[in-house]
């Protein structure tokens, strides 16, 4: 990845990029060209137009711009990007505290409760609505942004299946959606009880 690529990838992860017209401005910038102001600032080159120049362009993508809101919101989708990889370093340790002599029984209990004893993932049980409806969520729905409009009353005494494509990779709509109360769910659905599945 070239370093203008990254730099355009940065102001947009951030939110901190302004557009002259529509092409975004960038502090190194001599592959991409704007119409406002022109000011040649390679990769190791010392030469500059105005300093004002610079400073405008710095205050534009600067991540100390960025508001208090937008910061919320990139936490949050970026804490559960995160934790996706997190769930293999657990198995990873959960197997490794397997072959531990001095922790194998502790797990291989614990393991014979998840895959043998527990049925909460087949039956929904243990759903904490404390969990869903907290404001973190808000905040990762808020980020690209989302929205969710009932177009009709749903009769909460009959069982209704909601299909949900294109997903994506990650699935972060319907998580925003049905997983948890970002978008408000239960308040435009009232009385449906709603559990996100998965097919694998």
């Amino acid at each position: 990845m070239r370093q203008q690529d990254w730099l355009l990838w940065y102001t947009y992860m951030w939110g901190g990029a302004r557009t002259c017209g529509e092409v975004p401005i960038l502090l190194y910038s001599c592959t991409y060209c704007h119409r406002c102001s022109r000011v040649d600032l390679a990769p190791g080159s010392r030469t500059v137009a105005n300093p004002d120049e610079i400073t405008k362009l710095a205050d534009a993508i600067s991540i100390v711009n960025v508001p208090m809101h937008r910061r919320r919101q990139t936490a949050a989708v970026a804490s559960f990007v995160c934790a996706l990889p997190a769930t293999i370093i657990c198995w990873v340790g959960g197997i490794v505290l397997l072959l531990n002599p001095f922790t194998c029984l502790l797990m291989l209990a614990y393991f014979v409760f998840i895959f043998f004893i527990d049925k909460a993932p087949q039956t929904g049980a243990r759903k904490s609505e404390r969990m869903r409806r907290a404001a973190w969520w808000k905040n990762f729905a808020d980020y690209f942004p989302m929205s969710l409009r009932c177009e009709t009353t749903l009769d909460p005494d009959k069982k209704y299946v909601f299909g949900y494509h294109p997903h994506g990779i990650i699935s972060v709509g319907a998580l925003a959606c049905f997983g948890t109360e970002g978008l408000g769910f239960s308040d435009k659905c009232k009385g449906i009880d709603v559990h996100l599945v998965l097919l694998m």
